[in-house]
C-alpha cells in the first residue's frame, strides 16, 4: 500500500510543483546516481560500484520518483508554505526539504531487505577488527571502525536517530552529495532557517562549517528550479575553499549558536576530536569566526 505524506497536501501548487522539480533536479545528477549505487550496492568504494551494480536501475528510478512517498517534518512544509516563491527565506526552505530528501531516500536504500545481506561483508570485518583489537594486536590499537560503511565520522548516534543506523547511512549519502551534512540557523528560537551551512567530511577538508558563498547558493537554487531538460551544469558537492568563510567550529556552533538541521542529530556532551588545521579550518583568522560579515554569503538576519 503506498505510503502517503499527508503534510505535502498543505502546500500549494506552486510550492509542491517546485519542491518536486528540485527533488527530481537532484536525483538525476551524476553524483547522485554514483552515491545511491554504492548504498545499493553495499560497500563505498569505486570498485565494488563499477563490477556489480546496474546503472540503468538508478537511472530510471528518477522516473518512478513520487515525492508524496517521502515524509517530512510536519513543521518544515508548514515553514516552507508561508515563504514566497523565490525570496531567499523559500530558497533556503526548499534546500532544507530536498537535503531531507536525499537523506531519506538513501535511508531508506540502505535498509532495504533489512540490510542483512548487502552489508554482511562489512560487519563481519568491523566485528573482526574490534575482536583484534580487544586483543590487543598491534595493528588495530588504534582503529575505531565507524558502525556503518557509509558514515560521516561526527553523525554516528544511531541511538536516537528516527530510522536508527539507517540514517547514519542517510547523513553520509546527503554529505557525499551537497559536500557535506547540510545545516541551517535556527536562531534563538530554534526554529528558524536564516543560513545554510556545510560540514563535510573529507580527510583533506576544513572540519570547520562553511556555508556557500553568495555566487554558489544562487547557482544552486537555479539548478533546483530550473526545467530538468534545461539544466545548468552540475552545482554539487559544494567544497569548502578559501571563498567560503567565516568558519564554525562544529561544537561550538551546535552547543552555543543554534546551528544544525535536528537537534538529534548530534549529542551535546561530546566533542569530536577531529585534528584541525589552521590554515584549511580557519580561513581568516584575524576575524571572529562567527561574526556576520560581508562575505558574500546568504544569511537571513
Amino acid at each position: 500500500m503506498l505510503m502517503i505524506s499527508h503534510d505535502l497536501l498543505e502546500l500549494d501548487d506552486d510550492h509542491v510543483n517546485t519542491l518536486d522539480r528540485a527533488i527530481r533536479n537532484i536525483l538525476s545528477t551524476k553524483i547522485s546516481e554514483v552515491v545511491y549505487a554504492q548504498i545499493f550496492d553495499g560497500l563505498p568504494a569505486e570498485q565494488s560500484l563499477l563490477e556489480s551494480f546496474d546503472h540503468v536501475e538508478v537511472q530510471t528510478s528518477v522516473g518512478r520518483f513520487n515525492i508524496f512517498d517521502l515524509d517530512f517534518n510536519r513543521k518544515a512544509i508548514e515553514c516552507f508554505q508561508k515563504e514566497s516563491v523565490s525570496s531567499d527565506a523559500f530558497n533556503l526552505r526548499l534546500i532544507e526539504l530536498v537535503v531531507v530528501a536525499c537523506h531519506e531516500a538513501g535511508a531508506r536504500a540502505y535498509a532495504i531487505d533489512g540490510g542483512a545481506y548487502k552489508h554482511k561483508t562489512y560487519h563481519e570485518w568491523r566485528t573482526r577488527v574490534l575482536v583484534e583489537k580487544g586483543q590487543d594486536i598491534e595493528s588495530r590499537r588504534s582503529h575505531a571502525p565507524p558502525l556503518a560503511a557509509f558514515s560521516h565520522p561526527e553523525y554516528q548516534y544511531p541511538e536516537q536517530y528516527p530510522r536508527g543506523i539507517a540514517d547514519v547511512a542517510g547523513y553520509w549519502v546527503e554529505s557525499k552529495i551537497f559536500g557535506g551534512v547540510v545545516l541551517f540557523d535556527r536562531g534563538e528560537t530554534e526554529d528558524k532557517c536564516k543560513s545554510m551551512w556545510i560540514h563535510s567530511d573529507l580527510i583533506k577538508g576544513p572540519k570547520t562549517l562553511y556555508p556557500p558563498t553568495r555566487k554558489q547558493f544562487d547557482t544552486l537554487v537555479k539548478f533546483l528550479t530550473m526545467p530538468m531538460e534545461s539544466l545548468p551544469e552540475c552545482p554539487i558537492p559544494i567544497l569548502g575553499t578559501p571563498s567560503n568563510v567565516p568558519r564554525w567550529d562544529p561544537y561550538d556552533a551546535f552547543t552555543y549558536h543554534h546551528i544544525f538541521r535536528d537537534r538529534f542529530e548530534r549529542k551535546l556532551d561530546t566533542r569530536q576530536q577531529r585534528q584541525q588545521d589552521e590554515h584549511i579550518d580557519y580561513m581568516s583568522r584575524g576575524d571572529p569566526k562567527g561574526q556576520e560579515q560581508s562575505y558574500g554569503y546568504i544569511s537571513l538576519l
